[in-house]
């Protein structure tokens, strides 16, 4: 009788006759592929087999001798259980990669050590933000969706048996660029009668690496309606990356966009609006509207 220990073990039991004729009977049991050995007579005996093959199937018989002669049982086989799969599993991501979505792609292990039963793809923000859900299914390419664009997320996928789990290396993949989003209005002070005072904070979703703000503006008459068709008034560029950390010298050489400027010559006593563009690579977001008035003259 085989009995299942492991992957790599298989215990044998067998209940030979303790005597023929008065004669002590001397066993033997023979893998087929192991070699023989002595077994003294007893009831029950078992044998371990030990540093077998995950997964493989192995034949034993059982061969006696005596003083009249030998016989042998007939051949059992038994398969020992699935172990952890072997090999690589070369995970990797299938370009372009999207603003809320990458597609992952890995190898099929060698399935020498069992069937495959289920890969498990694995994904986490590197900044630890909205988490992303995995993939579980029997397929060697997955789509993780929702994710947050221009983010770095860490992607590992398992192969299991029902023995256990091979594991890939993980690999870091950033999300695209998209335009950015919830920029608010910007804030208007009073400098003097002819001067406003205007600055704005970046976009709460900057989605990308800021490279550009615009400042557009509206002259109001004194009941509100416009007198004057908006015009650009101020225009600053350079490099505000979301990341704290600048990955090349380029970038650290790199100043921000200004987000204030001074508006002059303005006229005294009246009414402006306001409202800020602010760009990246993939687009742009404008802010509401906002209202500054300049000082009456002579306060200057």
């Amino acid at each position: 009788m085989a009995v299942p220990v492991n992957s790599s073990d298989a215990q044998v039991a067998s209940s030979p006759s303790t005597t023929d004729g008065g004669f002590p009977v001397s066993s033997m049991m023979q893998p087929l592929i192991m070699g023989s050995f002595p077994w003294p007579s007893a009831n029950i005996q078992y044998f371990l087999d030990t540093e077998l093959s995950p997964y493989t199937s192995y034949s034993y018989y059982l061969e006696t001798s005596s003083l009249s002669g030998s016989t042998r049982s007939a051949a059992v086989t038994y398969r020992t259980k699935p172990g952890a799969p072997e090999g690589s599993l070369n995970l990797s991501y299938i370009s372009p990669v999207s603003s809320d979505s990458v597609t992952l792609t890995w190898a099929v292990p060698s399935n020498r050590s069992g069937p495959i039963e289920t890969y498990i793809l694995s994904c986490a923000p590197l900044d630890g933000i909205q988490p992303c859900v995995p993939y579980e299914g029997p397929e060697t390419t997955a789509t993780i969706w929702n994710l947050v664009p221009f983010t770095k997320y860490r992607f590992a996928v398992q192969a299991c048996t029902s023995g256990g789990c091979l594991h890939s290396t993980p690999l870091t993949v950033t999300t695209a660029q998209a335009p950015p989003r919830r920029l608010g209005p910007p804030e208007v002070r009073k400098i003097s009668s002819t001067e406003l005072h205007v600055e704005w904070a970046p976009p709460l979703e900057p989605n990308g690496i800021i490279i550009r703000y615009e400042l557009y503006m509206k002259r109001l008459r004194s009941n509100g309606e416009t007198r004057s068709a908006e015009s650009r008034v101020f225009q600053s560029s350079g490099w505000l990356s979301p990341y704290p950390l600048a990955e090349s010298a380029n970038e650290n050489a790199l100043e921000p966009p200004e987000p204030t400027t001074i508006i002059t010559g303005l006229e005294p006593y009246t009414k402006y609006k306001f409202r800020v563009l602010a760009v990246n690579m993939a687009g742009s977001v404008s802010s509401a509207w906002t209202t500054g008035r300049t000082g009456e003259s002579g306060e200057d």
